[in-house]
Parts: C-alpha cells; sequence; structure tokens
C-alpha cells in the first residue's frame, strides 16, 4: 500500500511549512497521478485551473514526472482529479446534512473514498462506462455530480475560508478502490444522460449562417471575452467569481456549460438565467441550407468543415509526400508554378485556408483548420512517397541545383558544360523563414571583381580564402570549411560577412549571436544553408566543437517538446562564418577545419559611406554570382582530374577548388590555393605553440634530450615541471596531473606535427600494457628569446605590441624577482615601427637574454623580430641598470 502523507486540519501558515517539506518527499498530487488519476493545479485558495490547457487533461492524465514539474513551480497551488473516463472515477458532492439523510432514506452508499469539504462530503466512486453527465441539483437538492468534463478539489487543497480539504481517516482513494454506483444512484445519473442525449440527437442541424448568428448573439449576451476554437468557445462563467475560463459554450449545439458546477443547458436556458429576452431563432426553424451544403448532400452525408478543406486541398492538386526523418510535406501549385511546404508550417496552413476562402467566401474555424492538417499529415506520412528535401542547394545525377528563392521558385542548374535557369528543377526545396533571393546571375563576370570591395591592404592570402569559401558554400555536400574573419574594431568585419553571404545564400537574419546551446545551433542550421555568427569573442569548448560537427556533419537528436518518447532528428552538415576581434579558433580542431582571415583597419581614404557601399555591391552582385557558377561547373568538369599530394584534413573541399582552378575559373594561377591553404594552418599551429606554455616546455625538452623522449604521463609531467617556474605551475593553463597532460597533449598533436615537427605517439607497452607517451622531433620554431636577438633584417610588424622594465632604481641587492610581460604579433611584410606610426625611444643598454634591445636608438626599432600573439614573462634580471640608466614603457 501506498505511503500517504496526511495533512491536518490547519490554516495557509502551518500548511505552506508542511508542504515545503514535502517537495522533498512524495506530495500528494504526485501520488494520484502515479495512481494513474488525472490531476492538475488550481489557483491558490481557489476552484480554477491554473492551467489554461486542462482540457486535454479530460483525455491525456499527467504525468508523475509532469506533476512533480507542477509542484515546483506552484508550491502554494490547490489540486484537483479530474473526474471522468480519463480517470475512471466519478465524484458525488453532498453539499448539506438534508442531503445526506435522503441518501440514506435511498438505500444509503457503499463503503468508498471519503473528502471531507467545508459545507459536505466528496463520495468517490467507479466510472460506469458511459459518458456521466455533470448536474447540479437535477438528482437531488444539494446532491451535485461530477463525471465526464468536470472535477473536484482533492486534499491539501485550501478552501477560500482557510480550511483544507482533507480525506476521512482510513477512507483516502489510497486506503479504498472507488465501489460502482449505487443503482438507484446509476438509474437517475443513466435518466439524466439519455435526456441530454435525446435532446442532442434531436436538435436540428444549422447551416452556416445560422451558426456564425449563434456566435454573434453569445458574444453579445455574455459579460466577458470569448476565446473561440472552431464552434467550441470559452470564458469566464457569469453565475460565479471566477478569474480563469470555466464556461463553454457550443454555437453548433447552442448549448452551455459550466465546469464549476452552476450547470449546463440550451441557449434559451441561458437566456432565461441571465434575465434577458430569449435568442431570435427561439422557437423558429432553421434556415435553408446554402449551396455547399447541398452540394453536400447530393454527395450522400453531410461533410464537416474539415472534410471539406481536406477535399478541396486534394482536389487543386496537392502533392503529399514525407522526408526519410518521417515529416510531411506538401507540394502544391501557386499561379502557375510550384511550392513545397511543411505539412505543419505556416504557408500550407494559409493555402488551405485561402482555398476554402475562395469557394465559401468565408474563413473557416481553427478547429476545423486543425482537424484539416492532421488528417493531411497521416495521409503524407502513410501514403506519400517518400523524398528528401533541400534547403537552397541540392544534387541529382551529377547536377547542381541551387533555388533563387525568387517568387516563382526558379532555381540555376550547374553541370560540367555549364549554367542555366530552370523553372522546375527536379529537386524539393523547402524555404524557411527568412530565405531571401539571390541575383538573377549573369554571364561575364570575374571573381576578381570581388577585390572592389577589400580593403586595398587586405593581402592575397585572405583573398584566395575568401574566395575558395565561397565556392565551397556551393558544393552540395560537405565538408564544408570554417571561414573566421578577425580584425580590429572597424575594420569592416560584419558588412564583409554580409556581403560574402549575400552571394551564396542571403537571409533576412544574415549575422546571429551566439546560440545559447547545441539545440539552438543545429535548429538554426537546419533553417538555412549558411551559419554566420556576429562579434564572437572567444568560443566556448562546447561552440567550438559543435561548429566543427556542423562543418563535417552531424545528426543531432533531441528529446520532442512536450514528449516523453518522441525524438526530433536533425541531420546537419552547414558551410560556417564567424568574426570576432579576439582570436576564435583556439583549439586545434577547429582550426583545422578553418579559413582564417586578418582584417586590417582601412586608412581614412578607403572609407565610405554605407548606403555608396551596398550600391555598388548590389550592382556587381549578378556577374559575381554568375562567376561563381562559372567556378562551380568547372569544379564539377575537372573533379574527375583533380589530385591532391598532400591531403589536408578538409580533403574533399580541397579537391573541389584545385578543381576549379583547373578550369581556369579562378583569379589565379593553379597551384596557389594548396599553398595559401598549406601555408594558412602551419601559421595557425605555430601560433597556437607559441602561445601555448605545455607546448613550449615540451620544444625546450626535447630540445634537452636529443629529440626523443618516452615516458607515461606521470613521468612527463615531472619532467616538465622541472623546467618551469612557480609562477608556471601555479597558473590555470598549466596541467596539474598526468590525466590533464594526456588530454592536454591529444589536442596538442596536429599543432606539434604541423607547427613543431614534433610526433606524438600513444602505445601500450609491457605484459601489463602500461601507456606510454613517445615524442620525436625537434621544435622548428625558433625560441622567443632567440627571435627577440635576431638581425635587424629578420624584423616583423608589431601589432598590439606593449612591454615595460620594472622600477630603475632597484638595488642590485634586492632579491625580488622583476617581470616584464609581452605581447607580440606579426604580419607577412616586415615594415619599420616608425612607419606603422609607432614612437617612443627603447631600452638601448646591452644585456641578457632577460633583456630586449634594438640594434641602436636610430634604427627605429628595426631590431625587434616579433612572434605573433606570445605572452613571454622575464625573471630576475642578473645586471641590475645603474640609477643614471633611463629606462622607459612603450604601449604601442
Amino acid at each position: 500500500m501506498t505511503t500517504v502523507v496526511r495533512f491536518s486540519h490547519h490554516h495557509n501558515t502551518k500548511r505552506e511549512t508542511q508542504q515545503g517539506a514535502n517537495l522533498t518527499m512524495e506530495h500528494p498530487a504526485i501520488q494520484y497521478a502515479a495512481k494513474g488519476l488525472s490531476v492538475m493545479p488550481l489557483w491558490p485558495r481557489q476552484k480554477t485551473p491554473l492551467v489554461k490547457t486542462w482540457k486535454e487533461l479530460q483525455e491525456h492524465p499527467a504525468t508523475p514526472e509532469q506533476v512533480a514539474k507542477w509542484v515546483e513551480k506552484y508550491p502554494n497551488a490547490n489540486w484537483a482529479i479530474i473526474t471522468g473516463t480519463v480517470s475512471g472515477i466519478v465524484v458525488v458532492d453532498i453539499d448539506s446534512e438534508e442531503a445526506a439523510h435522503e441518501l440514506k432514506k435511498r438505500g444509503g452508499v457503499p463503503r468508498c473514498p471519503v473528502v471531507r469539504t467545508v459545507d459536505g462530503w466528496h463520495l468517490y466512486f467507479a466510472h460506469p462506462g458511459f459518458s456521466v453527465k455533470n448536474s447540479t441539483g437535477e438528482i437531488l437538492p444539494g446532491l451535485d455530480v461530477r463525471g465526464d468534463g468536470g472535477y473536484a478539489v482533492a486534499p491539501p487543497s485550501i478552501h477560500p475560508d482557510g480550511l483544507e480539504y482533507r480525506w476521512v481517516e482510513g477512507r483516502s482513494i489510497f486506503d479504498l478502490d472507488p465501489p460502482p454506483l449505487p443503482d438507484w444512484l446509476l438509474e437517475a445519473i443513466l435518466a439524466t444522460s439519455e435526456t441530454a442525449s435525446t435532446q442532442e440527437a434531436t436538435e436540428p442541424s444549422h447551416s452556416m449562417e445560422d451558426v456564425e448568428e449563434a456566435r454573434r448573439w453569445v458574444e453579445d449576451v455574455l459579460p466577458y471575452p470569448v476565446r473561440w476554437r472552431g464552434a467550441d468557445g470559452s470564458t469566464r462563467c457569469p453565475f460565479h467569481d471566477d478569474r480563469d475560463p470555466s464556461f463553454s459554450v457550443n454555437v453548433e449545439k447552442r448549448v452551455y456549460h459550466c465546469f464549476a458546477g452552476c450547470g449546463s443547458g440550451t441557449f434559451t436556458e441561458l437566456a432565461e438565467r441571465l434575465g434577458i429576452e430569449p435568442p431570435p431563432w427561439h422557437g423558429q426553424k432553421t434556415k435553408p441550407a446554402t449551396a455547399m451544403e447541398n452540394e453536400q448532400q447530393e454527395r450522400g452525408k453531410r461533410e464537416s468543415t474539415a472534410d471539406v478543406l481536406v477535399r478541396l486541398a486534394i482536389e487543386a492538386g496537392t502533392e503529399l509526400w514525407h522526408t526519410p526523418d518521417g515529416e510531411a510535406y506538401a507540394t502544391v501549385p501557386v499561379n502557375g508554378h510550384r511550392e513545397t511546404h511543411p505539412v505543419r508550417g505556416t504557408g500550407f496552413r494559409q493555402w488551405v485556408m485561402r482555398l476554402y476562402y475562395e469557394k465559401t467566401g468565408k474563413a473557416p474555424y481553427a478547429q476545423a483548420v486543425k482537424d484539416a492538417i492532421d488528417t493531411l499529415e497521416g495521409r503524407a506520412l502513410f501514403d506519400g512517397e517518400e523524398h528528401t528535401v533541400h534547403v537552397r542547394i541540392a544534387e541529382v545525377d551529377g547536377r547542381v541545383y541551387i533555388d533563387l528563392g525568387d517568387a516563382a521558385w526558379r532555381a540555376v542548374e550547374v553541370d560540367a558544360s555549364g549554367w542555366r535557369i530552370v523553372t522546375e528543377p527536379p529537386v524539393r526545396f523547402w524555404r524557411p523563414r527568412g530565405l531571401l533571393p539571390l541575383p538573377e546571375p549573369e554571364h561575364g563576370g570575374s571573381l576578381e571583381d570581388l577585390r572592389r570591395f577589400l580593403r586595398a591592404n587586405v593581402d592575397e592570402e585572405a583573398f584566395v580564402a575568401m574566395v575558395a569559401w565561397l565556392l565551397g558554400a556551393l558544393r552540395p555536400r560537405g565538408p564544408y570549411p570554417v571561414l573566421l574573419l578577425e580584425g580590429e574594431q572597424g575594420a569592416g568585419k560584419s558588412t564583409l560577412s554580409r556581403m560574402l553571404r549575400a552571394l551564396v545564400d542571403p537571409h533576412k537574419a544574415a549575422l546571429r549571436r551566439p546560440p545559447r546551446d547545441e539545440r539552438d545551433l543545429y535548429i538554426a542550421a537546419s533553417n538555412a544553408h549558411v551559419v554566420a555568427f556576429d562579434n564572437l569573442s572567444g568560443l566556448p569548448n562546447w561552440l567550438s566543437d559543435a561548429l566543427c560537427s556542423l562543418a563535417t556533419g552531424v545528426e543531432f537528436t533531441a528529446r520532442e517538446l512536450y514528449s516523453n518518447r518522441d525524438e526530433i532528428i536533425l541531420d546537419v552538415q552547414r558551410p560556417v562564418m564567424a568574426n570576432g576581434i579576439d582570436e576564435i579558433a583556439t583549439r586545434s580542431d577547429l582550426r583545422d577545419r578553418a579559413l582564417r582571415v586578418w582584417l586590417p583597419r582601412p586608412a581614412e581614404e578607403e572609407t565610405q559611406d554605407e548606403e555608396t557601399l551596398w550600391r555598388r555591391f548590389e550592382e556587381a552582385r549578378p556577374r559575381l554570382f554568375g562567376a561563381l557558377l562559372d567556378a562551380v561547373s568547372a569544379a564539377l568538369r575537372h573533379w574527375d582530374a583533380a589530385k591532391l599530394d598532400k591531403s589536408p584534413r578538409m580533403a574533399d573541399f580541397a579537391r573541389w577548388v584545385v578543381a576549379a582552378e583547373m578550369g581556369g575559373a579562378l583569379p589565379w594561377q593553379p597551384g596557389t590555393f594548396l599553398r595559401v591553404y598549406h601555408d594558412m594552418h602551419d601559421a595557425m599551429a605555430r601560433e597556437a605553440l607559441e602561445g601555448d606554455p605545455l607546448a613550449e616546455t615540451i620544444c625546450r625538452l626535447l630540445e634537452k634530450e636529443g629529440g626523443r623522449w618516452t615516458g607515461t604521463a606521470s613521468e612527463l609531467l615531472e619532467e616538465l615541471n622541472a623546467l618551469v617556474d612557480e609562477d608556471t605551475k601555479r597558473s590555470k593553463r598549466w596541467p596539474s596531473s598526468a590525466e590533464t597532460v594526456s588530454k592536454r597533449l591529444r589536442r596538442l598533436a596536429p599543432d606539434l606535427r604541423n607547427g613543431g615537427d614534433i610526433e606524438v605517439t600513444f602505445t601500450r607497452e609491457g605484459p601489463k600494457g602500461r601507456r606510454v607517451i613517445r615524442l620525436e622531433g625537434v621544435c622548428k620554431t625558433p625560441s622567443v628569446l632567440s627571435a627577440l636577438s635576431a638581425e635587424p633584417e629578420n624584423a616583423g610588424v608589431v601589432r598590439d605590441f606593449s612591454f615595460g622594465h620594472a622600477d630603475s632604481n632597484t638595488d642590485s641587492t634586492d632579491s625580488t624577482d622583476k617581470q616584464l610581460s609581452v605581447k607580440l604579433s606579426a604580419i607577412k611584410n616586415p615594415k619599420s615601427l616608425a612607419a606603422q606610426g609607432f614612437s617612443g625611444t627603447a631600452d638601448s643598454t646591452d644585456g641578457t637574454d632577460s633583456r630586449m634591445h634594438p640594434s641602436s636608438k636610430k634604427d627605429e626599432r628595426e631590431g625587434w623580430t616579433i612572434i605573433e600573439d606570445f605572452e613571454l614573462t622575464f625573471g630576475n634580471d642578473p645586471q641590475p641598470a645603474s640609477k643614471d640608466e633611463e629606462r622607459e614603457v612603450f604601449e604601442l
């Protein structure tokens, strides 16, 4: 037997204390649900439902898990058990001593579960199996019946007077199973139900005009606004104080009902209770049927509005089908072309409603539309063919199809011989909300024209990377590259991002902010071809991993909302673009999939207003799009001949671009892309090593050990710890355990291989399978100390350069550490710092490795060799400067 938490007769203060404790135990409402009863929360100290969709609970009870969420969300709520077939119970409400004595005279009642209320008792009986009408005083004065469509307030609820509903000792729903209704009471209920059924059966059918007239009458006579769902309306009850809609009407049957127990009846009876004149149709015959109703009767039956909607959709030529994932779609004729919409999408619903309006001149009821959509979805899933749906780009028989997104639903067909616009593509494109049209492409354009919209100081590598990404984005299948646009504020990253996307997948929301979780990311990706993020400030690890999965393809599954078993499955593979000031790709797996572009800040003479820039771009966009289509055709033509001597991580993408190079469709010489691609990834790998203390220390360890080291992760950590100072050991970037070393080393392995010529191998040795790490090679990246003291001709250009010395008056006997932090970065072509607008005087004192010095004060700092994104800490100065020696701090 289930243990029940009982509540004594007390006021609300103590109840709230007990209720808080019960949240950690098993709340009675959860016990009701576990027993199979349909329960719902009510407003505190009231009888009105707290959840607006409680009618659904009359057919499908809430799970114990859902009830537990309600308990936590509404700790002070009252609770109700929904009566009728859904819970298998009927509740008889005795409101007076007179009614109780009358029950005894008629034979009494069997032993049953009983709730003590403020004015009487609730008696629980088993449901008889046929529909039980809710009634108020129709069987006996002071005796109400709660059957199908009703509910009873249950313990531990609080009455508005402050008293609590409670089970009679030993007679709760957990102590006793509800017995059958007494014979005399069953007969009385049956007689009441038969009367109601007879009235409903003999009520004449009404035309659409009659229904609309009844709807207007209801809205005029009731004091509160009515919310309609087809022929059914709900509002606040005019006969009791109620803040929630507990009063329902049906304008087809012309009946009303109060779920709180105020009674039910016809509209004529409602008028009498309201004290107003009877409705205008009182005592009148129904109006003659409309032309559509005559047509329906000629078919041998009276069609419902939902049936009419389904018939009209089929007769209009709707093709119903489904995807391999079980999503229902409809392809429909619209103004001489065909469009594809999800059956449950807004576009298809509006199309169906339009058919009905054109046929009848009236709008269908919302409930009828819902029923029709449910029927059409079933036909699509069980009777329709299976097809694949595409967003923007698809491939069939070696041909690429690109949805133009225009009003005529045209597409571009591309094959090895060229491209052309087609009006009926052999693929099924779906257009998510926000998709914008591509320009109608024009022949004779060149991708070289894209340079007109780039800054003059954007180098060749950046141009090659952006064009390659555009070409990759027009490939019908991945893997796709991730384009990273980085640069300081004002470099035009967002504007360039919008332009690039406008050439392959224009969208109303061209750039997005970072998603909150993977679900949001993959849903956004399933509703567009390109995913573009704006103004990223670093990436959390989960988002970095998710972007990698998105670029190479992922099947994402998640539980469908409001469902315990059903899952949504999203199979997505998309081109990705992101921009930001900070370094975006900090993890090696994302760098392997990335094309990184640095955008310098423009000079003053390069700036121009947005309106002029976009006008020029829109004028050039058709020719640029046509040039991209030429490149796609060349890639298809030379795909089989394109070979890669060294396959990078995104080998298929690289081969696609190389094939276009071979066709002469790209504005550079064949071989340029692979050189840029490999150089870009090698540079990113070197930068990752130079900014990572673990990688630097591994380089020092191998240099010390002659290029070879073997041992366990624990032994490696011990050796590495011996090579760094205490500050490094305490930093968050330094591994604190052998397990962390192993994990970090696995992630660093690609960067060590590409940027440092170091191979990392994980093996098992010995009879017990001891895990061993092998390191081989010598880091090819020069140390920062040696780079800083390099010759002037090796100097680079400084970005974000700052450094400073300690107090120059420090005495030579002072043992306090002096630290110098430097953040350094470089670009490809060396120039003097003075030419970049930097000024100041550096320390001219020649010193040890802990000093940085130029060749002289007059060489404009050409003696500096700068390593990108490297942070270096200098320790004790073995030769403190004299008090007379000038020290200065530069912040460039």
